[in-house]
């Protein structure tokens, strides 16, 4: 990738994925501000857009910058997706949906360690009496990549001694 490419020159010299999940989170608050906490589906944000219009477009635009930048969303940028769209008291049930349904179909714009301790810091905290399927579907995908990743680095750290066993 050039330093002129556009993708690139938009993510690294002017943050726009910061920016862009400001602007969601902006968008959550003044549609909240609005409507006194009874977020709908079809709540418009202006004359021209929903709600939902509005958080989808946003979502998709990340999505579709990193995965056309061939890049990683950091960890600290997935929680702040995730805290506004999940945990936060402001967020609907839209958000929720919208929310797990992007972290489910973007799990691999996560690098390893990053789905590992999303895991840990976020997912795992979900209350699994009350979630919804999509949330059931979130929690079990990112529930399997945690398992085996550890699975994984188990066995490589029990090869290891086992050679360094042999070799003395």
């Amino acid at each position: 990738m050039s330093a002129s490419d556009p993708i690139s020159l938009l993510v690294h010299k002017h943050d726009i994925i910061s920016a862009l999940i400001q602007s969601l989170s902006t968008c959550q608050l003044h549609v909240w501000n609005k409507t006194h906490g009874h977020v709908t589906i079809e709540k418009s944000m202006d004359d021209r857009f929903t709600y939902e219009e509005s958080a989808k477009s946003h979502l998709d635009l990340l999505s579709l910058l990193l995965k056309k930048g061939y890049l990683y969303l950091i960890l600290k940028r997935g929680q702040e997706l995730w805290d506004i769209l999940i945990t936060n008291e402001k967020a609907s049930s839209l958000d929720h949906e919208l929310g797990l349904n992007w972290f489910i179909t973007c799990v691999d714009d996560f690098n390893r360690d990053s789905q590992l301790a999303l895991f840990e810091k976020r997912v795992s905290k979900l209350d699994l009496i009350n979630l919804s399927p999509k949330g059931f579907e979130c929690y079990k995908l990112y529930f399997a990549r945690y398992n085996l990743e550890r699975f994984r680095r188990t066995n490589s750290s029990s090869n290891d001694s086992n050679v360094s066993t042999l070799s003395n």
